[in-house]
């Protein structure tokens, strides 16, 4: 599970903090699968991977049919465990307390009962899981240890 709607995970605006982090964890797994990427570009289009950007990436007129559309709202249905999380929702979670949405809900127990040594083991996990990390936390670019 990853955290944003459709606009901020999937692009399209100019909220790239989060979409950044989906676009390198999608390039970095077709890199795994064999297609030859050039890092350089990759980083002029995502250039900003922030796991704290805001969740939503709204922007231009919105027609009739968004109007009625954006009326109906419905929480995702949410992971079963927290290994079902992606990094950058983990590393929200533990940074933001404010970042608390439904779809979370089933397990929240299982997050709060996380101790300091358990929250670095389950991203050491994510990161092995991923393959590298999605987002580094400290600076907001692409980490560097997918250059080959």
């Amino acid at each position: 599970m990853v955290s944003g709607d459709h606009g901020s995970v999937g692009g399209g605006g100019s909220r790239i903090g989060l979409s950044s982090i989906a676009m390198n964890w999608v390039a970095a797994g077709a890199e795994d699968a064999g297609l030859a990427l050039n890092w350089e570009d990759f980083d002029r289009q995502a250039h900003r991977l922030n796991f704290g950007a805001p969740t939503t990436n709204k922007f231009g007129p919105v027609g009739l049919s968004g109007l009625l559309l954006g009326g109906i709202t419905k929480d995702r249905e949410g992971p079963e465990h927290v290994r079902d999380l992606s990094l950058a929702a983990l590393d929200r979670f533990q940074s933001d307390p404010t970042y608390r949405p439904k779809s979370l809900d089933g397990i929240l127990h299982q997050l709060y009962a996380l101790n300091d040594k358990e929250w670095g083991n389950l991203r050491t996990y994510m990161i092995a899981r991923d393959r590298g990390a999605t987002h580094d936390l400290d600076t907001q670019m692409r980490p560097r240890s997918r250059d080959f």
